[in-house]
């Protein structure tokens, strides 16, 4: 089955808003709703947040986890060290993950 796939971060609305929209498809049935979060620390509030939604369409969401890129000194060059420091680049991670 073809899949759609919603990353998120920590941002509930957001995230309700989004899957209100998707779930509300008339064709929605035809995929996989998968939610992928990237912020442990709100992890739980954003998987009751989707089930909220996907419970209210009668509909099933799937999740998985990504945790933060690990920095290896032996691999990643200084430039590269810090890059991985940035959101730009923890945004660049949950991107690379969720769709490798």
């Amino acid at each position: 089955n073809a899949a759609v796939v919603v990353l998120a971060h920590n941002r509930a609305d957001d995230l309700k808003e989004c899957l209100s929209s998707l779930l509300a498809l008339k064709d929605v049935d035809l995929f996989q709703v998968y939610v992928s979060l990237d912020d442990q620390e709100a992890e739980t509030s954003m998987r009751d947040a989707a089930e909220e939604v996907a419970r209210s369409y009668n509909k099933h969401v799937s999740y998985w986890s990504v945790r933060p890129r690990q920095i290896d000194p032996a691999v990643d060059n200084e430039e590269q060290q810090k890059w991985f420091s940035y959101n730009t680049a923890k945004i660049a991670h949950h991107y690379w993950v969720a769709f490798k």
